[in-house]
C-alpha cells in the first residue's frame, strides 16, 4: 500500500517490482530449501529422541516440502512444465499424507491397546511421553513455515505462477501440521495417562490435511494442463485461418478458426 508519494512510497514500488522478477521466485525457493533442510533433520531427530510421532510425521512433511522446492526450481518458467511440476507436487503431498496416516494410525491403535491392557504395556508407553524439546521444535516450525508461506505466496501471486503458489501452500500445510503437533505434544505431556494417544491422533489429522491439500492442488493442476492444451489448439487454428484468408481487417479470426474458406490469392488482387 502506498501511503505517500515520497521516497518511502518509491521504495515500496521498487520492492513490489522486484517480486515480479524470475529471480524473486528462485531466491524465495532457495531460502525454503535451506529452511526445510534444517527442519527435516531437526524434527526427525527430536521427534525420535523425544518420543513424538506427530513430530516425526511433521519431519516427513518438511522432507516432502524440500522435494517440492527442488521441483519448483526445476520447472519454474518452463511453460507446461510448471503445471506438470505442480501436479507432481500434489501427488507428493497425497502420498506423504497416506504414509503419515498409516504410521500414525498404527501407533494410535497400539497406544489404545496398551491403555486397555494396562500393566507392563502401559508402563512402557508411559516412558515414551513427548518432552520439552519436541514442543520447542514444533513452535520453531510454526513460525518459520508460516513466514515462508507468506513471502512465497506473495511472490507467486505477483508472478501468477501456479507452481510457486502450490509450493507456498506446502509451507502453510506444514505450519498447520506443526500447530497440531505442538498441541498434541502439550496434551500428552500434561496428562500422559489419559491423553498419550493425542500425539498419534494429531499425526492422523496431519495426514488428512496433507491428503486434502494435495487433492486440491491436483485438481487445479489438471485444469491448468487442460487450459494450456486448449490454448495451443486454438493458436494453431488461428494461424491456419490467417494463412487461408488474408483480408485486411479480418486477419484475427478468434472464435471462427473452425469456419474458414480457402480462396485463391487472385480473389484479393
Amino acid at each position: 500500500m502506498h501511503l505517500s508519494h515520497g521516497h518511502g512510497g518509491h521504495q515500496h514500488h521498487h520492492d513490489a517490482s522486484a517480486e515480479r522478477t524470475p529471480c524473486a521466485a528462485k531466491a524465495v525457493t532457495l531460502l525454503a530449501v535451506a529452511v526445510n533442510l534444517v527442519l527435516s533433520i531437526g524434527k526427525g531427530v527430536v521427534g525420535v529422541s523425544c518420543h513424538s510421532s506427530a513430530l516425526v510425521a511433521d519431519a516427513a512433511h518438511s522432507l516432502s516440502d524440500l522435494l517440492s522446492d527442488f521441483v519448483t526450481l526445476w520447472a519454474y518458467g518452463k511453460g507446461r512444465l510448471e503445471a506438470a511440476g505442480a501436479l507432481f507436487l500434489s501427488v507428493n503431498l497425497i502420498v506423504t499424507g497416506a504414509s503419515v496416516g498409516f504410521v500414525s494410525s498404527y501407533k494410535f491403535t497400539d497406544i489404545l491397546s496398551s491403555q486397555l491392557a494396562g500393566g507392563a504395556a502401559l508402563g512402557h508407553r508411559m516412558q515414551q511421553v513427548p518432552t520439552v524439546p519436541a514442543l520447542a521444535m514444533a513452535g520453531l516450525s510454526i513460525l518459520s513455515k508460516e513466514w515462508l508461506f507468506r513471502i512465497t505466496k506473495r511472490v507467486g501471486d505477483k508472478l501468477r505462477s501456479q507452481i510457486v503458489i502450490a509450493n507456498a501452500w506446502h509451507h502453510r500445510s506444514d505450519a498447520w501440521s506443526s500447530m497440531l503437533s505442538m498441541g498434541s505434544i502439550g496434551l500428552a505431556m500434561a496428562a500422559p495417562g489419559r491423553l498419550l494417544a493425542a500425539d498419534a491422533a494429531a499425526g492422523l489429522i496431519v495426514s488428512m490435511i496433507l491428503f486434502t491439500t494435495g487433492a486440491e492442488i491436483f485438481v487445479e493442476s489438471i485444469k491448468d494442463l487442460g487450459a494450456a492444451s486448449v490454448e495451443r489448439s486454438l493458436g494453431a487454428k488461428q494461424h491456419a485461418a490467417r494463412q487461408a484468408v488474408k483480408v485486411m481487417g479480418y486477419s484475427d479470426m478468434v472464435g471462427y478458426a473452425d469456419r474458414y474458406i480457402l480462396l485463391p490469392p487472385e480473389t484479393f488482387a
